[in-house]
């Protein structure tokens, strides 16, 4: 009873945030809160996004925004993308990438406890929910299409 009564008080002391980001700099500031307190072996974990006509655009982003991070912090980046989508990963070899035809949500990233979304049109929008909860239901469904990829 005392071990989950531990439990019980440790998930009451979580906190649990969602916040709202506007415009590429505002992207950029949530990319860099999602991995801020990362260290080395860490996973980012991401469903690709797609958004037809921008997705040049999109992983230029984030080549310039996320990649020199993510090499210099040594996490472990995993993605999942639509086949046909090799083209686009092809220079950021410091990713794991599988393409599948299955069915998976675009525009969603999960590193640690914190789970972003992305809507990207002429003012792009970013969520950035921090919520070991979610994170974990993400990763529980990213690592089920990985392994069926």
């Amino acid at each position: 009873i005392v071990n989950e009564l531990e439990h019980q008080k440790q998930v009451l002391r979580e906190t649990q945030t969602a916040e709202i980001f506007e415009s590429r700099k505002g992207l950029a500031t949530m990319l860099y809160q999602l991995t801020e307190k990362t260290k080395p072996g860490d996973e980012r974990l991401f469903f690709s996004m797609n958004v037809a006509h921008k997705n040049k655009e999109i992983q230029d982003f984030f080549k310039e925004t996320i990649s020199a991070k993510e090499q210099a912090k040594k996490l472990a980046v995993k993605g999942l993308a639509s086949k046909g989508f090799e083209p686009l990963f092809k220079t950021r070899s410091y990713i794991k990438m599988k393409y599948t035809n299955l069915p998976f949500p675009s525009n969603v990233t999960i590193c640690n406890d914190k789970v972003c979304f992305i809507a990207w049109d002429d003012i792009p929008v970013g969520y950035l929910i921090h919520s070991r909860q979610i994170a974990q239901i993400f990763k529980e469904f990213f690592n089920a299409v990985w392994e069926l990829s």
